[in-house]
């Protein structure tokens, strides 16, 4: 008489136990497999900061000075009075000028630098100024992508974006309301946003002599991830693009002044009654807890977002007395 074979198999509850025991084990590793990633792209992020600030070296040993955080036609470090046309004023940025520096001399080569590289809030790149939008010569090269302006972590940093996610430091203090109360009229002018206390501001010509703290005690660049609502005003602004000079609402693009603690605000920025202080007041970053800064001599420092905000704008300052070494725990 045949004995028939016994059947091993899964019965539906052991299935169902071993999809739980998966579903639990996947849950516990995703953190760590997001964090292990996070962890390179910073890296990444701290390294590409690091060959940033080399640029810039590699810029004063040839000119014997930084290069300007950006230009306008009016040569002033301080005023935001317009030169004619808002699209017309601003002229090269320090990104655009350490170009060579960085392998791109190829794209600094496009550039007209007899031009302007920004136009105007509202004139996009459909703009029918002869001096702005596509009739610019400077429109190819200015929306070029460059990935050394990138951070890995921005999610827009892939796929050609424009962007720039690290902005010279123009220097910082306190916040003053204007005369009229509001924050909002011609609320880079002076004492305001428009600094000229640190690096790389509005027409700067500073070299390592100027900072009298010591090299290793001003910040150079900060990170940014402050963008402008699609379809909002400045949309168009690009890591080319330089000062948009106005006796209304001045903005200077790609430099950064330590008004605020690192990533005050909220992203991406709308017309909010922030947004114009914080955007160009405040660094800030996609890492969680803080954001890298390049000090005056090329090296790297992870600061935390609860800096002690008097120690942040001290070190935004290249000469103010006040020298703060040591960066574990900021």
């Amino acid at each position: 008489m045949r004995q028939r074979s016994k059947q091993v198999g899964f019965t539906l509850v052991e299935l169902l136990v071993v999809i739980a025991i998966i579903g639990v084990l996947i849950a516990l590793l995703l953190p760590a497999v997001q964090q292990a990633r996070e962890a390179a792209r910073r890296t990444s992020c701290r390294n590409k900061m690091k060959q940033l600030g080399l640029a810039l070296h590699n810029y004063h040993d040839t000119f014997n000075v930084f290069p300007s955080g950006n230009m306008s036609r009016s040569g002033s470090t301080t005023d935001c009075t317009p030169d004619g046309n808002q699209c017309q004023d601003g002229m090269a940025s320090w990104t655009v000028l350490i170009l060579p520096f960085i392998e791109q001399g190829n794209l600094y080569d496009q550039f007209d630098f007899k031009q302007p590289l920004y136009w105007g809030f509202n004139d996009d790149f459909t703009g029918t100024n002869p001096n702005c939008g596509t009739n610019n010569v400077n429109f190819v090269p200015q929306t070029t992508s460059v990935d050394a302006f990138h951070c890995p972590s921005d999610p827009l940093a892939s796929g050609g974006s424009l962007t720039n996610n690290y902005m010279g430091v123009m220097g910082g203090d306190t916040f003053p309301a204007n005369n009229n109360g509001s924050a909002y009229n011609c609320r880079m002018n002076n004492s305001r946003l428009n600094y000229n206390n640190g690096m790389l501001y509005l027409n700067s010509k500073t070299g390592f002599h100027s900072a009298t703290d010591g090299s290793s005690n001003v910040y150079l660049i900060g990170e940014s991830k402050y963008l402008f609502q699609p379809n909002f005003c400045c949309e168009t602004a690009t890591w080319a693009s330089s000062a948009r000079i106005n006796n209304d609402d001045s903005l200077l693009l790609n430099i950064v002044a330590c008004t605020f603690q690192p990533n005050t605000g909220d992203n991406p920025l709308n017309n909010n009654v922030h947004m114009w202080d914080e955007m160009p007041g405040t660094v800030g970053s996609w890492h969680p807890g803080g954001c890298h800064m390049a000090m005056g001599d090329a090296s790297v420092h992870f600061i935390s977002e609860n800096i002690d905000i008097t120690t942040h704008r001290n070190l935004s300052k290249r000469s103010d007395g006040y020298p703060i070494g040591g960066f574990s725990g900021l």
